[in-house]
């Protein structure tokens, strides 16, 4: 792995989640972190010391945010909806309560 500089537009770390995919017949796990810095194209290439050693860089962004967004959602849209039912049945048994009984 080749350290850049930040002033080179980009920054690469380890990764600091344990993130892995299956996908057919390919498999791995996250390595490393890229962060691009500035818009531009850039080349990443792994290389290895070993024979017969070959690599496949994949590219993505991580889910675990989306997850945490898909969760507070779905919390978010269940106590709305919760609030709505209580306010509904504490209006209809008010409006109840101040008709005259028959």
């Amino acid at each position: 792995m080749r350290r850049i500089a930040p002033q080179d537009g980009a920054t690469i770390t380890a990764a600091s989640t344990n993130v892995s995919y299956s996908i057919g017949s390919c498999s791995g796990h996250s390595a490393f972190t890229v962060d691009a810095t500035r818009a531009g194209t850039y080349t990443l290439t792994c290389e290895s010391g070993a024979a017969g050693q070959h690599f496949v860089l994949a590219r993505g962004s991580g889910i675990g945010s989306s997850i945490v967004i898909g969760v507070l959602g779905l919390l978010a849209v269940g106590a709305a909806t919760a609030l709505a039912i209580v306010t509904f049945v504490r209006r209809r048994r008010a409006r109840a309560a101040s008709l005259p009984a028959r």
